[in-house]
């Protein structure tokens, strides 16, 4: 996945929002970070990054690799192109596709160039982000949660939807077990980014019963992997932040959407276990994530609130019209009027209103989730005594006080 080849000094630009510049600690001269950006369309190919085709070219002419979903760009999809000898698929040293670890495809192996199983990468299109889990990193996902957290909720929900996309259609479960990677053997799905980051441009890994996967000794593994050799660092033997994690996970992780992929609703729910487990790694507070989403294009879960009388006429109190269409005898406001001229404007208004409350009724229920959107996600206990506490800090206010 490194993208070792070194970059032109005048691609040192890259227009994205937030941009840094290279940056000293960047390995090979930052090739694979001005990669990254000129796929997400800040900089041109063969400036920034001049071997893209090495990486996102499976024909060996096109980046025929990207594809966008939304605010993601996508890197690698299922087919490969046995031509040119080239997954599909985005190959990584921790990872087997059918021709070895980080090797791409291999006729002799594979004679078709189809990979076991998939891997593709998703990252931001919208603005630059680092990494996922460092809240001290202004430019990291845990900063946007802080500063933008609808924005990173929408973009989330993006780049999963973008990976799944890209791998095809999936009818597996989600890897929700400690050291159950995302290989043909165990046959699940991942989605996980990499608390200690090799690239410094946030990427989501989806990643689907591969050949095989490297879980030793360091760095390694692409789903809910965990090393305890490597406790001692920043991500706590941890190494990767996932959509769907153990519930037995320490410190607020292990939030998970309790859909398999191939149902309608596991983008949304999947994106907000992402983002409760982010802020859990980065130490930052996850109620955010909750409402960013709940406000954003797509909520999951309205708080709940005590009920409050609202400040209305009680319903007992307004006569119910009793209609006798067709026979001039209905009553509409107690005048003898029946349902003829002009109070069929009356009898239309009413059911407008009524047709009008429904459709956002409907809507509120259907397409915006309601307060058992909650239990569609297995957030950890911790978590939900903290979004339960902020619900009753709640408890008083007025609904209908607006």
């Amino acid at each position: 996945m490194l993208h070792a080849a070194a970059a032109s000094p005048a691609a040192d630009e890259c227009s994205l929002r937030n941009w840094p510049g290279v940056q000293p600690s960047w390995r090979h001269g930052g090739a694979s970070e001005l990669c990254f950006c000129a796929y997400a369309g800040g900089a041109e190919l063969d400036a920034a990054c001049p071997r893209w085709k090495d990486y996102v070219s499976a024909d060996g002419t096109h980046a025929d690799k990207l594809s966008t979903h939304g605010r993601a760009t996508v890197q690698g999809k299922r087919a490969g192109n046995a031509t040119t000898g080239k997954y599909g698929s985005m190959t990584d040293w921790a990872l087997d596709l059918g021709s070895g670890f980080g090797a791409d495809c291999d006729v002799a192996r594979s004679p078709g160039c189809e990979s076991v199983g998939a891997h593709t990468l998703s990252i931001p299109r919208n603005g630059y982000a680092s990494q996922c889990c460092d809240a001290d990193d202004p430019d990291s996902f845990a900063s946007w949660l802080k500063t933008r957290p609808q924005e990173l909720a929408s973009t989330l929900e993006d780049m999963i939807v973008g990976g799944l996309r890209a791998v095809g259609d999936v009818d597996v479960p989600s890897c929700a077990a400690t050291g159950r990677e995302p290989t043909e053997a165990n046959n699940c799905l991942a989605q996980c980014f990499h608390v200690t980051p090799d690239v410094f441009y946030a990427h989501l890994h989806t990643t689907v019963s591969v050949a095989a996967i490297r879980e030793a000794p360091v760095d390694s593994g692409l789903g809910p992997a965990y090393n305890a050799s490597e406790s001692d660092r920043r991500d706590q033997g941890y190494y990767n932040v996932c959509a769907c994690e153990p519930e037995d996970w320490p410190g607020r992780r292990g939030n998970c959407p309790a859909v398999a992929p191939a149902d309608r609703s596991y983008p949304r729910l999947a994106a907000m276990a992402l983002c409760l487990n982010l802020a859990a790694a980065a130490g930052v507070g996850g109620s955010a994530c909750v409402l960013a989403v709940a406000t954003g294009t797509a909520a999951f879960h309205v708080p709940w609130r005590r009920p409050v009388a609202p400040r209305v006429a009680p319903l007992a109190a307004v006569p119910c019209p009793a209609l006798a269409l067709g026979t001039g005898e209905g009553v509409l406001d107690g005048s003898g009027v029946g349902v003829t001229g002009v109070a069929w404007v009356d009898v239309l208004y009413v059911f407008f209103i009524l047709g009008i409350c429904g459709l956002i009724y409907t809507t509120t229920i259907d397409d915006f989730g309601s307060n058992v959107d909650r239990t569609s996600v297995r957030i950890n206990d911790e978590w939900a005594k903290a979004l339960e506490g902020d619900d009753e800090d709640d408890e008083d206010e007025d609904p209908f006080s607006s």
